[in-house]
């Protein structure tokens, strides 16, 4: 073994023992010339670190509470979905009996995938849980669209009897479109509770 491999062995131990004791730091990374934000769910991408939902809504409250209100704002992406189980969980649940999927064969019947996973996330029901920390500001999400929906058992995500080994979208790469409320955009107002 050369000198190397036991110092990045004690490296990776130590680094181990380090990250084990902090907490998940989720916070919301924008930048300037941007009409976008990402929403980050640690400072670590390596970390596992679920959002949930009264922690999803404290971030974005807080950060649109520091955030200019004149300044644009088109889009959030949430990263993947199966980080906030609230979000997967909904799409897995919806998926299950929606007449457009087909859960024995894990497969859409009419359209296409990230159609259906993006009409399931728009769903007022969900939109208006989602638009919850947007109260009190200028924006209001309208929509979700969606990128490289993942497909897998039913029982791994959903803990519904019955759901076995059918198989549901459950993850994917998500965004919340943003509009500044009042404009005429066609979507449904999402009004805040």
């Amino acid at each position: 073994m050369d000198a190397a491999g036991p110092r990045q062995w004690i490296a990776g131990v130590s680094l181990m023992i380090c990250s084990a004791g902090f907490a998940c730091t989720p916070s919301v990374e924008e930048w300037l010339a941007e009409t976008t934000a990402v929403f980050r769910r640690h400072s670590d991408a390596f970390e596992r670190c679920p959002v949930d939902e009264p922690a999803y809504n404290r971030v974005i409250a807080d950060w649109l509470r520091r955030r200019p209100q004149a300044a644009p704002l088109t889009r959030l992406s949430l990263g993947r979905a199966i980080d906030f189980p609230w979000i997967s969980g909904y799409l897995a649940e919806r998926a299950l009996d929606h007449r457009s999927w087909d859960s024995r064969r894990g497969k859409v019947r009419h359209g296409d995938l990230n159609g259906l996973a993006a009409a399931i996330l728009s769903e007022e029901k969900l939109l208006s849980r989602l638009a919850a920390p947007f109260c009190d500001t200028p924006y209001l999400p309208v929509a979700v669209s969606v990128e490289k929906v993942l497909v897998g058992p039913a029982n791994g995500t959903l803990a519904k009897p019955g759901s076995g080994r059918r198989l549901v979208p459950h993850d994917a790469q998500i965004w919340l479109r943003i509009e500044r409320r009042g404009t005429a955009s066609g979507a449904p107002p999402t009004e805040c509770r």
